[in-house]
């Protein structure tokens, strides 16, 4: 790790811009003129950013280096440590993946709250039975409890 980090440090003529953390020359877009590649070291990884979007791979491959190359356990000479570690980043990237379709999916259930509530503003109810208006009622009680609690968890 360190003389990958070295390496990459070299290669983009980085300088430090606070513990662990660096700024350098994009190798992938080739641009000298602004120190446009943020450089981070992590206990579990290097991490490269291009702030003129260019894609990781791309970066790695202009180094002359592989993604995994990236990781402090790929040089680790140990198979299983290799493989738990590697698994531990899969779990991991399932959670997060999980918690990204359950906060994607709480989104979705605020805007269709929002949009009941919008959509049922000037609506003539004078031609409605009592079960409708009751039906009605409780959906938009139930949208405003959804944003309402919403509001309350400030998330």
């Amino acid at each position: 790790m360190d003389n990958t980090l070295t390496h990459i440090l070299a290669a983009t003529e980085a300088r430090p811009t606070g513990s662990e953390k660096w700024l350098g020359h994009c190798p992938a877009h080739g641009s000298k003129r602004h120190r446009d590649l943020s450089i981070k070291l992590t206990s579990e990884r290097i991490l490269l950013h291009c702030f003129a979007a260019c894609e990781t791979e791309a970066i790695c491959r202009s180094l002359g280096l592989e993604l995994r190359d990236l990781f402090t356990d790929a040089l680790d000479t140990d198979p299983r440590r290799r493989r738990a570690a590697a698994q531990l980043r899969a779990q991991r990237q399932l959670e997060l993946d999980d918690e990204a379709r359950i906060q994607g999916r709480r989104i979705d259930a605020l805007r269709e709250a929002d949009y009941h509530i919008r959509s049922r503003q000037g609506l003539d109810i004078s031609q409605w039975t009592d079960r409708q208006l009751d039906d009605e009622l409780n959906l938009l009680a139930d949208a405003y409890a959804l944003l309402a609690s919403e509001e309350c968890h400030g998330s």
